[in-house]
């Protein structure tokens, strides 16, 4: 098997895939370089007591956007990928970062990442042990949680096991994990600060789709027109610039149907309303091994797909502000003689 085990602890590379000292490392070297624009928080820790860091880019005035990205260990391009993104954020200042402040969590299943560098390169829960274990032993599939399965949404319905052995274990219950606690509080603490959440990225590999909840039933496109729209204009804009063709769509339609996922909790409990979840590069040639030279282009697809769904949001919300103006120009050009009139009869009444 070719190991794609890239990087070092010294720089970071953007075309290799990077161990996470390296990545720690490279947040907080942009919190250091560029105080003005970039935060470092802590927004929880894992089962093994590391870090659970957010990096947001912005003043942290404007309305957020929140990128999640290693939800599953073995997804490793989903993380090279998003720490990609906010490379090209801070060297870019693209034009959406006018109108959001971008909060992204780089790598979620910090413990689980740690363990498919180190012991099996196809983990992809996190590294809990779980009270079931005491019947069968120390054995370690049997560790660890599906964080995509442990938000408290249609929980425990649909694609989730009762399994502590198996690979979409849900947990004993919805949100018994730091890492889906640590996202749960982090967004209502936005809300409660009464910052509005526009939009929030799920990002995985692989299938080269951008597809909008819900997971857990089919829904008809009609009911969901704007995120459909949204979603065939990321495929084009995707497409046009990288030359990689992604699929839109439902994603129970699209992928498959699910319970307990962030995107589905982020869309109904947390009512953001728009949502999406990308599934990077590629379409299963290599899998959960996508080669390293990938991942500039992966890098590009998220950008570019963000940027269009974001770019969207700024027209939409210009449209409403303009549609504003004209119905006080309107108001002020009838009043104007309806004033007059009124005058007029106080006049002729005296």
């Amino acid at each position: 098997m070719v190991d794609f085990r890239f990087g070092n602890n010294v720089s970071y590379n953007y075309d290799g895939y990077q161990r996470l000292s390296t990545i720690e490392s490279e947040l907080n070297r942009y919190s250091q370089d560029y105080p003005s624009l970039v935060s470092l928080v802590t927004i929880g820790q894992t089962y093994q007591g590391r870090r659970l860091n957010l990096v947001t880019i912005g003043d942290q005035q404007k309305p957020p956007i929140f990128i999640e990205c290693g939800i599953h260990a073995r997804e490793w391009i989903s993380p090279a990928a998003c720490i990609g993104l906010i490379n090209k954020l801070i060297n870019e200042r693209p034009n959406f970062l006018n109108h959001f402040d971008v909060h992204v969590i780089p790598t979620l299943n910090v413990d689980g990442y740690v363990h498919s560098w180190h012991v099996d390169r196809f983990w992809r829960k996190n590294r809990h042990i779980n009270a079931s274990m005491t019947f069968f032993g120390d054995e370690d599939d049997c560790r660890g949680v599906d964080l995509n399965r442990n938000f408290d949404v249609n929980y425990g319905v649909k694609d989730s096991s009762t399994d502590a052995c198996s690979e979409n274990f849900r947990g004993q219950t919805a949100f018994d994990q730091l890492e889906s606690i640590a996202i749960r509080d982090y967004v209502r603490n936005l809300r409660d600060q009464n910052q509005t959440i526009a939009a929030y990225f799920s990002v995985h590999s692989f299938g080269q789709l951008f597809v909008y909840p819900t997971s857990y039933m089919f829904n008809d496109s009609n009911d969901y027109a704007d995120l459909d729209r949204m979603g065939n204009n990321a495929v084009e804009t995707i497409l046009s610039t990288t030359g990689t063709e992604y699929t839109p769509g439902n994603v129970a339609l699209i992928l498959s149907e699910s319970s307990g996922a962030s995107d589905d909790w982020a869309f109904d409990v947390a009512k953001v309303p728009v949502v999406f979840c990308v599934e990077l590069r590629d379409t299963g040639d290599h899998m959960f091994l996508l080669p390293p030279e990938n991942i500039p282009g992966a890098t590009m697809d998220l950008f570019s797909g963000t940027q269009s769904v974001l770019e969207d949001l700024i027209r939409r919300k210009s449209r409403k502000l303009d549609l504003k103006d004209n119905h006080m120009q309107v108001a002020n050009v009838v009043g104007l003689p309806s004033l007059a009139l009124i005058i007029l009869a106080a006049i002729f009444m005296v």
